[in-house]
């Protein structure tokens, strides 16, 4: 097996993550799939360390794995944010129904 870097390891794995993704994804443009892929790097690039961090995780054993999370889920966390900066009302009502309320 190739040792390869903890950064080229990442950048394969993002780049897979987004593959997979765009593959599932049978109603997406050209646009739509530059969109999701650049907002899927850009999540995964940024915030994988700061998670990792915050939770205490073991960078060695969950960096790449998460890195190809976000990568996935890193379009709909910006479509999220954007939603939640134009209504923040829906913010609260998340919160709310993610604590088990109505």
């Amino acid at each position: 097996m190739i040792d390869l870097p903890d950064d080229i390891k990442m950048l394969i794995t993002i780049g897979a993550g987004l593959v997979v993704k765009v593959l599932l994804s049978t109603s997406m443009t050209a646009a739509k799939i530059i969109a999701a892929s650049t907002a899927g790097v850009f999540v995964a690039w940024v915030f994988t360390d700061p998670i990792i961090g915050w939770v205490g995780m073991d960078p060695l054993l969950y960096r790449v794995p998460l890195a190809a999370l976000l990568a996935l889920t890193g379009e709909q966390i910006v479509r999220r944010l954007i939603r939640y900066s134009d209504k923040p009302d829906e913010l609260l009502a998340d919160i709310i129904k993610f604590r088990g309320g109505k």
